[in-house]
């Protein structure tokens, strides 16, 4: 019998590969045709080195590596805080350089801690197994096990959407993702994408992007590819927020801004007192912080007491030698340092990218822990209504890097000896604090190098 045009229409159209369910195929029964999803959203987040939140949930019971004993990252929180079931959205979370990979659990169908300890070549060089380009490498495989885990099935995607984020060298990690993402959507082949105008990079948050890669902690930017030229000439460019720490002075911590995304009329970058894991998170409620000057560092020893990071009353003389050959050795000091300024971080992240991403959910049962009170929301409470006003104002419009003052500069030494950690280390004591020495300019006193980005 002879079936009608409308038949072989409504036929057609039951067998078209579409969202909602995949089109039995013709050759093979219970076979299924892969299905067709025109937007794909992906929102990556790549953890800040020695940051995992798989090894902070698990704790020192199971391991008491660095990785194990952190506080959450702001990064994490992203994450953690995310609002689950959002139609074609996926969400990948990448531990930190320097820690194991976590494992995927079934039965609570995310995944958990390794056990393994952290490899101190990938948090000291972002490099190894561990390091910055794997890390990228592993994130597009890992892309590939999302989607299996969430579609159990092949889908072809029209557009992919990634918005990414990125702490510390995990910044450089992010910028080198999202450059290779456009540059070679091949690495998305079995998402059916094959050419660039079908990979949109929407938004890219970073805190405090840190240039330091293998042997080389300069610029990386020409090899990890961190710039933002190629966005350039999309007609839908990119949004591109960073926050830097004003308050951060390691030797191998130097800063990659991201002038040319500024400069490409796609980007906002602001600086905010703090130290580098001050802005992007990590640290305990309470923390105890030990200060050594030598002798002949007078200018230095001074310049922490004026910026608040110790009081002189704290200092205790430490000597060498006995009786006649007794001399003065150095200068110490101790203070006890509370956390709270990632909180203002983490906020004026969340403004940016909720303004940025059109649908973007967190769970806000999770809000009264982000709290902030005391004198950061006294002195920085501000920082987030400013966020709002520079992003409705628009990316195209900031030139430069815009510092934040607090409330009352006067008050900025208060402010520091309660709650900007520093970072930097008397002594290279051995491996682990590789880069961790102050950086000192002529005159004797901290700086931090940057590069443009």
């Amino acid at each position: 019998m002879r079936r009608s045009k409308n038949a072989k229409t409504n036929k057609a159209k039951s067998n078209k590969k579409r969202l909602d369910g995949s089109a039995t195929s013709n050759t093979t029964k219970d076979s299924f045709a892969a299905v067709t999803v025109d937007i794909l959203t992906l929102n990556i987040f790549f953890d800040g080195t020695g940051n995992n939140l798989y090894n902070v949930k698990a704790g020192t019971k199971v391991n008491d590596n660095a990785s194990y004993q952190n506080a959450f990252s702001n990064i994490a929180r992203l994450d953690y805080n995310r609002r689950e079931n959002q139609s074609n959205t996926l969400w990948v979370y990448m531990e930190g350089i320097g820690t194991a990979r976590g494992v995927y659990d079934p039965t609570s169908k995310d995944k958990k801690s390794s056990g393994r300890g952290d490899a101190v070549k990938g948090m000291a060089f972002g490099a190894g197994y561990y390091g910055v380009t794997a890390r990228v490498n592993v994130a597009f495989s890992e892309i590939e096990a999302e989607i299996q885990r969430q579609y159990q099935k092949q889908i072809q995607v029209t557009r992919l959407v990634i918005n990414a984020f990125g702490f510390s060298r995990e910044a450089v990690a992010t910028r080198h993702f999202v450059n290779l993402a456009k540059k070679q959507p091949q690495r998305f082949k079995n998402l059916g994408i094959n050419k660039p105008d079908a990979v949109q990079i929407n938004f890219v948050g970073l805190y405090d992007t840190v240039s330091s890669f293998g042997g080389n902690f300069n610029d990386d930017e020409k090899d990890l590819m961190l710039n933002f030229a190629q966005f350039n000439s999309q007609v839908v460019k990119p949004k591109v927020f960073q926050i830097v720490a004003l308050d951060e002075y390691r030797e191998n911590f130097s800063i990659t801004h991201i002038k040319s995304a500024r400069d490409g009329k796609f980007g906002i970058e602001v600086g905010i007192n703090g130290a580098h894991s001050d802005i992007g998170g990590g640290y305990h409620a309470q923390e105890f912080e030990e200060y050594d000057t030598e002798v002949n560092q007078q200018i230095l020893r001074n310049w922490l007491i004026e910026k608040g990071f110790y009081k002189k009353f704290e200092e205790r003389y430490i000597y060498v030698g006995k009786d006649s050959r007794r001399q003065l050795s150095h200068y110490h000091a101790r203070r006890t340092v509370y956390r709270g300024i990632h909180k203002i971080s983490l906020k004026m992240m969340r403004v940016a990218l909720e303004y940025a991403i059109v649908g973007i959910k967190f769970n806000k049962t999770l809000e009264p822990e982000e709290a902030v009170t005391g004198k950061v929301q006294t002195e920085m409470g501000h920082f987030v209504a400013k966020v709002n006003q520079l992003c409705q104002k628009g990316w195209g419009v900031h030139p430069n890097i815009i510092p934040l003052s607090i409330k009352s500069t006067s008050n900025l030494p208060d402010l520091r000896y309660a709650h900007v950690h520093w970072s930097a280390k008397y002594i290279k004591s051995s491996v682990k604090d590789t880069g961790l020495k102050v950086r000192l300019d002529s005159n004797g006193k901290p700086y931090r190098r940057f590069f443009n980005g």
